[in-house]
């Protein structure tokens, strides 16, 4: 103080001292031997761990500079868990890579091993949320763990590792390798009799046989793994939190979405929309914030399916703003494509390009491509609606690729219908080509039975035949599927059925 190198503020009993320099400090500090500091270290962890409001990645960064790594490890977990619930997926990321890093040098005894697999099982859960599930940077930590599992031999944590690995080929759009990794899910579910492996086995199954063109066979997976969840459903909220951690978002809710797309697809339309409203209403009680990321996600999803034009919207917004708000690009991304998607069905094409393109970027740095040729097929129409024709038929090309290598099968029918719309926009376009896209759409459906997509392919097919004047035709096609639905009279699509079918000719 003499040499006014540090200053003191306050009375003598409850003085603060602070160094003259941020120089001043590190020289004193690097001044000191290394036991020297290791000891002040560990006496600042004990008066920090004696005040309840302190940060824990406070106490872990004296832990670890005392070279109390267990305790550092601990405290830096600690705070992981606490970034993750707030949450702030890059902090936790960062803490945990802290703890790893410790935990590498504690040596190759089990109890350690198992240490640095629960680690790094944390860590890929939190990169989740932040990059998306098939970015490169999730993948490599998932295979961490997976090296990590096979060593230790910890069954629960491989069958999550096996989920994430379905989940990566799912977003990516890889859905015949989805499906394989399903089928794992359900083969080592069984293999190691857990209701709950088998529970989500069943669900992951369910949803690849709906992604992939078999909606009947989808509803019936779906209905063996209700059967089994009614008895694994009593748990608390703070275990299904737990599941949800574990899992990136709730596996409950999450997998709602996917049978009201199948029962939308069987054209059970109202109890699918049921399913939808609930799920999205369940995440926001629940309170875990990757789950009602994913629910409002998918609730924009459905609603576009639907082409419930101001929900989609409403939810789309809420997407964006919610992904912004916690740095989950792989939300951030469908949020504004879907927003686009939505504006297009409103007829606001200008501002729908502007969407679609900021959308379509940041899927690409998620390394997303599920349910993307679809957005490509409205994009194309879109732009092709505007007169820019030239970018149009590169993402037409897109599409066309899907529909001849691709895997997304539940997609195909509307795919192929939105072709022959972007077709019909095009100048110098053969009547016959546009003409056998829709009815090509139409074949799709019926053998994949999916009504919905159906009744879309027919209605797009008998304009067309009325624009041509084959009337009879027309209707003989769309009266006796539109008169079959008993669910739904409230879709876009089954009013403007309704409307042909009541117009006159001429």
């Amino acid at each position: 103080m003499d040499a006014e190198l540090i200053y003191r503020r306050g009375a003598t009993q409850e003085a603060q001292y602070a160094f003259k320099h941020a120089l001043v400090r590190d020289a004193a500090y690097e001044s000191l031997l290394r036991t020297k500091r290791e000891k002040i270290h560990a006496r600042l962890v004990a008066a920090l761990e004696l005040l309840p409001d302190t940060a824990p990645e406070i106490i872990a960064q004296h832990a670890a500079l005392a070279c109390m790594k267990e305790k550092a490890i601990h405290y830096w977990q600690k705070a992981a868990a606490a970034a993750v619930v707030r949450p702030a997926y890059k902090e936790a990321i960062a803490h945990l890579t802290q703890a790893i890093s410790l935990a590498e040098e504690m040596g190759d005894d089990r109890s350690w091993q198992e240490r640095r697999l629960l680690l790094w099982m944390a860590r890929a859960q939190a990169t989740i949320p932040l990059y998306g599930y098939s970015h490169s940077q999730t993948v490599l930590v998932f295979k961490h763990a997976r090296d990590l599992a096979a060593v230790v031999g910890k069954g629960q944590h491989r069958f999550s590792i096996l989920h994430a690995t379905w989940a990566a080929h799912y977003v990516r759009g890889e859905q015949d390798s989805a499906f394989e990794a399903a089928q794992s899910m359900l083969k080592f579910a069984d293999s190691d009799a857990n209701d709950g492996h088998k529970f989500s086995a069943l669900r992951a199954l369910g949803i690849s046989q709906m992604i992939t063109g078999a909606p009947e066979l989808a509803k019936d997976t779906f209905e063996q793994a209700e059967q089994l969840g009614e008895v694994l459903r009593q748990g608390s909220r703070e275990r299904r939190i737990a599941v949800a951690d574990r899992f990136a978002a709730d596996p409950e809710i999450a997998t709602q979405f996917h049978v009201g797309l199948t029962l939308w697809s069987l054209g059970r339309v109202d109890d699918a929309c049921a399913l939808a409203e609930g799920a999205i209403a369940a995440a926001r009680v629940m309170g875990h914030a990757h789950t009602l990321a994913h629910a409002i996600t998918h609730g924009a999803i459905f609603a576009v399916v639907c082409r419930d034009v101001d929900r989609a919207l409403n939810l789309s917004t809420e997407t964006i703003e919610f992904a912004n708000k916690h740095d989950m690009e792989l939300w951030k991304g469908y949020g504004l494509i879907l927003h686009g998607f939505a504006l297009a069905l409103k007829g606001e094409l200008a501002e729908s390009v502007r969407f679609m393109e900021a959308g379509f970027a940041s899927v690409a740095l998620t390394q997303t491509g599920a349910m993307v040729p679809l957005h490509r097929a409205m994009h194309c129409r879109t732009l092709a609606a505007l007169g820019r024709f030239d970018e149009a038929q590169s993402f037409a090309a897109a599409v066309r690729d899907e529909l001849t290598s691709g895997s997304e099968r539940y997609l195909w029918p509307e795919c192929q219908r939105l072709i022959g719309d972007y077709l019909g926009l095009c100048p110098g376009v053969d009547l016959s080509e546009r003409e056998a896209m829709y009815t090509g759409a139409l074949d799709l459906a019926r053998r994949q039975g999916a009504r919905s997509w159906q009744l879309y392919a027919a209605t797009s097919l008998a304009r067309f035949w009325i624009e041509q004047g084959e009337r009879v035709k027309a209707v003989e096609l769309l009266a006796p599927l539109h008169a079959s639905f008993t669910q739904g009279q409230n879709l876009p699509v089954y009013r403007e059925a309704a409307s042909l079918l009541a117009s006159q000719p001429g």
